[in-house]
C-alpha cells in the first residue's frame, strides 16, 4: 500500500523559482550598481583630503585663499575625471564660512543603462566634513 508522498518531493518548485529569481536580481543589481557607489566611496576620500587642505589655507589672506580653492576644486575635479564620472555638470563646493567646520561638496549624476527599459539616473551628492576649531590641550 502506498502512501501519498511515494513520488518525492519536486524538483522545481515555486518556492526554488522565486529564490533563484531573488538571487539573480541582486547579482544583477550588485553589478549595475554596486560600480557607481564604489566610486562615490572612493570620492569621499579624495573630498577627505580636500578638507584637509582648506583646514591649512584657513590661515592664509583671502587672496591666497580664494586662488588655493580655486586649485583645489581642479584638483577634485580632475580626480573625479580619473575616477571614471564624465558628468559635464559636476560640481565642487567648497565651504568655510563657518568658524569652526570645513566642508566639501560634490555633486554628480551617473546614468546606469539596462539591456531593456529606459537607463536609470542615480544623483550623488557626496560630503566630507570637518572640524576646525583650534584644539585647547591645557583644557581638563
Amino acid at each position: 500500500m502506498g502512501t501519498r508522498f511515494e513520488k518525492g518531493p519536486r524538483k522545481l518548485n515555486v518556492v526554488s523559482i522565486l529564490i533563484f529569481l531573488g538571487v539573480a536580481f541582486g547579482g544583477y543589481c550588485a553589478v549595475r550598481f554596486g560600480p557607481p557607489y564604489w566610486t562615490q566611496w572612493q570620492l569621499k576620500e579624495v573630498l577627505r583630503d580636500g578638507c584637509t587642505k582648506m583646514y591649512q589655507a584657513k590661515k592664509y589672506n583671502p587672496e591666497v585663499r580664494r586662488h588655493e580653492h580655486e586649485k583645489l576644486q581642479d584638483r577634485i575635479h580632475k580626480a573625479m575625471q580619473e575616477l571614471g564620472i564624465d558628468d559635464p555638470e559636476a560640481t565642487v563646493e567648497l565651504d568655510d564660512e563657518d568658524p569652526d567646520w570645513v566642508v566639501v561638496r560634490a555633486s554628480y549624476d551617473v546614468v546606469v543603462s539596462h539591456p531593456v527599459g529606459q537607463p536609470t539616473v542615480m544623483h550623488f551628492h557626496p560630503e566630507a566634513k570637518m572640524d576646525a576649531r583650534p584644539v585647547d590641550w591645557d583644557k581638563k
